[in-house]
């Protein structure tokens, strides 16, 4: 929580948009951790607009999450292969057959699970390595992308999140049947704007109507005549 903590303080002068966790404590959860200890975290890093993006764990769990990722406020991340990497095998599972946007066998999945991403293999800083804490990063940097001043810079994280999985391929877990978009930053950029936070009604001004100026009606003319000094008029 430090961590986080210094995030959240050092976030406008970093100019810091998500922050990463690949961490999980191998349980299963299949909704919303409302007691979660990370909670008020996450909604302090939400308030200085910073988007908490969580790995969903690697115990191949098909009805839950694990724990910080199921946490309110987080985005959560499954893994899918990159490509065809042929067969393979992991310490708890293994895929005797591979081919890009298979979710691996190792993710952990849940209807409560926001976003897939390629976590196998995935080779950085020289290693080459696999997990759902490969995938969550391809999600916390596709945040600060979206977020760029040349980007969608006003848009709330809220709508930045509803952009990432609007846009996304959708991709069926082959082992139960669950669709979660995978992360597409291409598609994301190019998309639509997301839903728009409702605006305030417009309210237009009364009209007034002007009311009519009545038209003077004409005195009657008088023809008058002098005669002498008697004056006579008709009409």
């Amino acid at each position: 929580m430090a961590a986080l903590n210094w995030v959240a303080n050092h976030s406008q002068s970093k100019n810091i948009k998500s922050v990463n966790l690949s961490i999980g404590n191998g349980r299963s959860y299949s909704s919303t951790c409302t007691s979660s200890v990370l909670t008020d975290s996450f909604s302090k890093l939400r308030g200085y607009g910073v988007l908490p993006v969580v790995a969903s764990g690697n115990d191949s769990h098909l009805s839950g999450i694990s724990y910080p990722a199921c946490t309110a406020g987080a985005v959560s991340v499954g893994a899918v292969y990159d490509a065809n990497v042929g067969s393979i095998g992991f310490k708890n599972c293994s895929d005797s057959a591979t081919y890009s946007d298979k979710v691996t066998c190792f993710s952990n999945s849940s209807r409560n699970l926001t976003l897939l991403a390629p976590g196998s293999r995935i080779t950085a800083g020289g290693y080459t390595m696999d997990g759902t804490s490969m995938a969550a990063p391809h999600v916390a940097g596709a945040v600060a992308v979206l977020r760029a001043n040349n980007a969608f810079p006003n848009e709330s994280l809220d709508q930045i999140v509803a952009r990432m999985t609007s846009t996304g391929t959708l991709v069926t877990d082959h082992r139960n049947s669950i669709r979660t978009p995978r992360l597409n930053l291409i598609a994301a950029l190019n998309g639509a704007p997301s839903t728009p936070a409702p605006q305030p009604p417009v309210v237009e001004p009364p009209v007034v109507t002007p009311t009519p100026t009545p038209t003077p009606t004409p005195a009657p003319q008088r023809n008058c005549r002098t005669f002498l000094f008697v004056t006579i008029c008709s009409g």
